[in-house]
C-alpha cells in the first residue's frame, strides 16, 4: 500500500509558483502586524529569491533590517536579496531610524560593482526626526554635510554618492 505524500510547505507552494511564471518575480511586499514580525521567522527567508529587486514594506520591526545585514564568502556581497535596488518603507516609526541608517549605509557601502540599491522611498516614516528637506530635493550640488544634522549625514553621504531618496507623506 502507498503512503500518502506529505503535505507540501506554503513556501514550496510558493517557490514552484515562481519558478513556474514568467517573467521571474522582482517584487515582494511585506506588511508586518503590530506586535508581530513574520520576518524573523527562518521559513520566511525562502521568499527572499535573489531575482526580488523591489521591496515594500509596511510597519517594518528592528528584525526587518537586521535579516538583511549579513553578507555571503563573497566580499561585500549581500547573503539575502543580493539584487536589491528599490526599497519602499511605509509607516516606520523613529524608533527604528537608527536601524534604517545601518540598513541603507550597509548596502550603499557595498564595493561599487557589487552595489545594487538604487532609491529608496519613505511614505509617512520617521515623523519626528526632522529629516533634512535637501535629502529628497532635487539638486543640482552636491549636500553640505556640515549643514545636515549628524544623525542624517552618512545617508547625506549616499545621497552625494547616487542614492535616490524620496519622500512622501
Amino acid at each position: 500500500m502507498e503512503r500518502a505524500s506529505p503535505l507540501r510547505s506554503d513556501l514550496q507552494y510558493f517557490l514552484d509558483f515562481i519558478k513556474r511564471s514568467a517573467p521571474p518575480l522582482h517584487t515582494i511586499e511585506i506588511k508586518c502586524k503590530h506586535g508581530h514580525n513574520l520576518t524573523a521567522a527562518p521559513p520566511v527567508f525562502g521568499y527572499f529569491l535573489p531575482s526580488v529587486t523591489n521591496i515594500l514594506v509596511t510597519t517594518p520591526h528592528h528584525t526587518f533590517f537586521n535579516i538583511f545585514w549579513g553578507h555571503s564568502l563573497w566580499p561585500n556581497t549581500p547573503v539575502i536579496l543580493p539584487g536589491l535596488k528599490h526599497l519602499e518603507i511605509t509607516d516606520c516609526e523613529d524608533r527604528y531610524l537608527e536601524h534604517f541608517f545601518a540598513f541603507v549605509k550597509s548596502r550603499w557601502d557595498i564595493d561599487a560593482p557589487h552595489r545594487a540599491l538604487e532609491s529608496v522611498r519613505l511614505k509617512r516614516c520617521f515623523r519626528d526626526s526632522s529629516m533634512p528637506a535637501v535629502l529628497s530635493s532635487p539638486r543640482s550640488a552636491a549636500i553640505d554635510l556640515t549643514h545636515v544634522a549628524k544623525e542624517w549625514r552618512e545617508i547625506a553621504r549616499c545621497v552625494n554618492e547616487g542614492l535616490v531618496l524620496s519622500v512622501c507623506e
